[in-house]
């Protein structure tokens, strides 16, 4: 695999994971947000 697909993955991936991260923190807090936050991400993905 070369170099540049690699980053792209990255790019790719850090936004979807970085929300994920965020949903996990809202999850303890607010179920319903959260239950939002995640529909939301599978419409994107």
């Amino acid at each position: 695999m070369s170099r540049r697909r690699k980053i792209g993955i990255l790019v790719l991936s850090g936004p979807l994971l970085l929300a994920l991260a965020v949903a996990a923190a809202g999850a303890a807090s607010d179920p319903v947000e959260t239950e939002k936050v995640i529909l939301r991400i599978e419409g994107m993905t």
